[in-house]
């Protein structure tokens, strides 16, 4: 519905694992499901990306240029979305580990940061940024069998306990500049 209005969606946000936000949330295993076992739509074959940079050529004819690009690939729709969880001091990142699972069955998980973009070098000197999610995967999938779905469906999410940031759409990837720009930080003393 979003191609068909000509939005093309950048990040796809999954929530802290905090307590007050348990029931909007989704783990971070199905993120990962969803990359994997559904984002085969949706995905621009490599010989189409040249024609992905048409859509913001001429923002007038954002719809027809999205419309022609799906019609030309053969895809529904464009999954230019990247799903991420946005954390202090690593920014938006979908690249974890599980590390553990306490008693309730909520895991615990280590986070990285995204290694497709650059970063302050102060990330090498931080400590690792760990969650503990708000809400286990089974507690997850009972509530999607309350809210009318088949849980069976979804019953691969256990197996999801590595995730990666996945690659930006290039639409999003920044131009080649006419100027070279430093690597020196000038407001942080390392």
């Amino acid at each position: 519905m979003l191609n068909d209005i000509g939005v093309i969606t950048y990040y796809t946000f999954s929530v802290k694992g905090f307590q007050e936000n348990t029931f909007n949330y989704a783990t971070n295993a199905r993120a990962v499901q969803e990359q994997v076992e559904e984002k085969v739509f949706g995905l621009i074959p490599p010989e189409f990306e040249k024609d992905e940079k048409q859509i913001v050529d001429d923002p007038m004819r954002t719809v027809e240029v999205i419309n022609q690009l799906r019609e030309k690939s053969g895809t529904p729709f464009l999954a230019t979305d990247r799903n991420v969880i946005n954390l202090p001091g690593v920014g938006k990142s979908m690249t974890f580990r599980t590390i553990g699972i306490t008693r309730w069955g909520r895991r615990i998980l280590e986070f990285d940061h995204d290694h497709t973009r650059w970063h302050s070098p102060i990330i090498e000197k931080m400590g690792k940024v760990v969650i503990i999610e708000s809400k286990p995967i089974g507690e997850y999938l009972h509530q999607l069998s309350e809210m009318g779905e088949d849980a069976d469906e979804y019953s691969s999410v256990w197996g999801y306990s590595i995730g990666e940031t996945e690659k930006r759409f290039p639409i999003f990837e920044y131009p080649n500049f006419d100027y070279e720009i430093t690597s020196e930080i000038t407001n942080l003393d390392i």
